[in-house]
């Protein structure tokens, strides 16, 4: 019904080809009447038609002041910049090492700044998100130093505007130099050079958070709005743990979770009073959390996660991040998740800022019941909302194409939206082993045998050590061979599920244990009437899968048939 109502009130395009397409109709089918017919009151049938016209009318007025069109949704991106020294500025080691996360604090308290004041059709995408959209992959990873590439990720993503650039510490400053591209010419279209002094920690936090402002201020001229200051919260940046704090989300987005942990540390140490320091303290106690092994050191950085991440809030109950990473970590918490204080973080959390994508995504993990507490009903509904907040969410885009894997059938429409979704997360992350079989699933599942062969060589390429790749390989050359079943291809057929067994085997043989390899094995000895290979293989699979897995029941019905008296 709603989007049957943004049609008909023409917030679609295609509302008001349809308006116009009612009003013809009615009017040629009036005037023709009018012109040819002899037996028709002209003076009823005109009062008649001219009430239908009217009632059209009205009703599209109606709707269309109900629902105005909303304008174009608008992203925007500040990419962290990038350190310009290099290892011939050695006399200058320890000055670019404290400084390391300016290009993080330039991009960070930019998107601050601006999401705060932004309206509703303007989302600021946060660094954090830029980030962990591409990785640090070799294939994935965008930089100023390859245009190419970063207006390719840009253009991916949807960005219209984009903030990019380096910096370059000095014995006595910390030159910035940044450009702002424009996407729909793939030019720079402007030039920002600005030099922060190197003094105390409090004023280089300062002339930063300057900085930080000058830049928001010109982004918001290009989308012809105005950034209102009002809304900035100045003291949040102002902390002198800004340059510990800043090199520790520089770490954490690199993946160096214990050396973030200890800058933190240290910005924590400089200022106890900085909201800042206590989230940066929190969400690197919930990377190691979710890291280690342990149970003993996961559960004191799950107390550490909880304690940081409240005092945060208790210091700035409107400090939107903190209340968000909250409710992540609760998901991931054990002996098991706190669904219910995750959801009261998840809505405190939206109604504080309610274009934050992560909400969604951790919304995605819980059931329809809490779903409904957002106004959506369906576990696609909600990582699609996640997905128009922020385009470049990679995990987004991985769990979408999860879900609609789940629910299809082989070659239906749904099998063509999750080869969609993943085909994204594939190019944001190349080389990403989840990115690369999800397609080779969907490419399964729409039989693009061709390309999934192509995906998994490439694959083999980069994780020769992983057994799925070898039992991907052959699940693809399986179906091959099934597919020549009804063309009466025995000779092919009999080919292919040659080379599938072979890569079962090295499947298992790389990871004994592999019961679902087990189970293709199973079937291929049941086709080629290898019954005693059936059999073994069979009680594999009995052995190794756990007794609510549906191949491990799928596995039992078949035994049934060569045993009928045998029991699960």
């Amino acid at each position: 019904m709603e989007n049957l109502i943004r049609f008909l009130s023409g917030e679609v395009p295609g509302g008001f080809f349809l308006y116009f397409c009612i009003i013809f109709i009615l009017s040629f089918f009036f005037w023709y009447i009018v012109r040819h017919s002899p037996v028709v009151n002209k003076r009823k049938f005109s009062i008649f038609m001219f009430a239908v016209l009217g009632f059209v009318t009205l009703t599209f007025t109606v709707l269309r002041l109900a629902r105005p069109p909303q304008p174009d949704v608008i992203y925007l991106g500040i990419l962290p910049l990038e350190n310009e020294n290099t290892s011939a500025d050695s006399l200058l080691r320890n000055q670019i090492n404290k400084y390391s996360g300016t290009g993080w604090a330039v991009a960070e308290a930019s998107s601050r700044y601006s999401e705060l004041s932004s309206p509703q059709h303007i989302i600021f995408l946060r660094p954090e998100w830029l980030a962990n959209s591409h990785d640090n992959d070799s294939l994935g990873k965008v930089s100023v130093f390859d245009e190419a590439h970063l207006l390719d990720w840009a253009t991916l993503i949807k960005l219209k505007f984009l903030a990019a650039g380096t910096f370059k510490v000095t014995a006595d400053s910390v030159q910035l130099n940044i450009l702002i591209y424009e996407m729909a010419t793939r030019k720079s279209i402007r030039q920002i050079s600005i030099s922060i002094p190197l003094t105390s920690e409090k004023e280089w936090a300062e002339h930063l958070s300057s900085a930080s402002i000058t830049l928001s201020k010109i982004l918001y001229q290009y989308v012809d709005e105005q950034l209102d200051e009002t809304t900035v919260d100045k003291k949040t940046f102002l902390t002198p743990g800004l340059v510990n704090y800043s090199r520790g989300k520089y770490l954490l987005a690199h993946k160096l979770v214990d050396s973030s942990l200890s800058a933190f540390q240290l910005a924590l140490k400089s200022d106890s009073a900085g909201i800042l320091n206590w989230y940066g303290m929190g969400i690197a106690h919930g990377e190691l959390m979710l890291r280690t092994k342990d149970n003993k050191t996961y559960q004191f950085h799950q107390y550490r996660t909880e304690y940081y991440l409240k005092k945060a809030g208790q210091i700035d109950e409107t400090f939107q991040p903190s209340v968000s990473a909250l409710a992540k970590y609760y998901m991931f918490f054990k002996p098991e998740p706190r669904y219910l204080d995750a959801e009261i973080a998840l809505i405190g959390a939206n109604e504080l800022y309610n274009k934050d994508y992560n909400v969604y995504y951790v919304l995605s993990y819980m059931q329809k019941l809490r779903w409904e507490s957002f106004g959506l009903s369906s576990k696609e509904e909600v990582l699609q909302k996640a997905i128009r907040l922020n385009p470049g969410g990679f995990d987004s885009y991985i769990n979408l194409g999860k879900s609609y894997i789940e629910l299809s059938k082989p070659h239906d429409s749904r099998a063509k939206l999750a080869m969609d979704n993943y085909s994204v997360a594939h190019q944001l992350r190349p080389i990403d082993f989840e990115a690369i079989t999800g397609m080779v699933l969907a490419c399964d599942y729409v039989g693009m045998y061709d390309r999934a062969l192509k995906l998994l060589e490439f694959a083999e390429k980069i994780h020769p050590g992983n057994a799925d790749v070898y039992y991907n390989l052959g699940i693809i050359n399986y179906h091959i061979g099934v597919s020549f079943k009804p063309k009466r291809k025995k000779k092919e057929e009999h080919a292919q599920y040659l080379i599938a067994e072979a890569y079962f085997k090295k499947a298992i043989q790389m990871k004994p244990n592999h019961g679902y390899a087990y189970m293709y094995l199973a079937k291929i000895y049941a086709e080629s009437k290898n019954d005693h290979g059936a059999i073994e293989a069979l009680r594999m699979v009995m052995k190794l899968l756990d007794r609510e897995d549906k191949y491990r029941e799928e596995a039992r019905r078949k035994l049934n048939e060569f045993f009928p008296d045998v029991e699960g």
